[in-house]
């Protein structure tokens, strides 16, 4: 056998060798960038949700008197009247968490009856000028009230 085509041969499948490695490194790295991008995709629409689930519950219920802003267990609760049927849905902050319960108007604030909507650190609403303002640990929305009268502190 000849060295030079021997030591050619070597060579070759050497360089065969590191492409298929080079390949192999580069799915790898690939893999890991895409987990990342969708694990960080995923957490964004998290984030997000519990504001859009405010601000369209807080749209749902704008009427003349049917929003309302009471002290709640862990701050200010947003209470949104339900018609006419002496019931309102009202979403708090408790225990890292916000919450909402459907209950009689004049009913205590039962955390134990509320449903998780999201987790999050922080809860404010506060009226500004015939707006709203939503703040959670995630970020803040302010919403106008298309009804006259909507918003009763107490």
């Amino acid at each position: 056998m000849d060295p030079k085509r021997g030591r050619g041969a070597v060579m070759t499948l050497a360089l065969y060798a590191m492409m298929i490695l080079a390949l192999l490194a580069l799915a790898a790295a690939s893999s890991r960038l895409y987990a990342s991008l969708t694990s960080s995709r995923q957490q964004n629409e998290a984030l997000r949700a519990s504001l859009s689930t405010l601000v369209t519950a807080l749209r749902a219920g704008d009427s003349a008197g049917g929003v309302s802003l009471k002290e709640g267990p862990e701050g200010t609760a947003l209470c949104l009247r339900q018609g006419d049927t002496g019931y309102e849905s009202r979403i708090y902050l408790y225990e890292g968490g916000l919450y909402q319960q459907l209950c009689p108007e004049d009913a205590p604030f039962e955390t134990e009856s509320a449903q998780l909507l999201a987790r999050t650190d922080r809860f404010e609403a506060e009226q500004q000028a015939g707006m709203i303002r939503l703040t959670t640990g995630e970020g803040t929305a302010w919403v106008a009230l298309r009804c006259e009268g909507g918003v009763s502190l107490g």
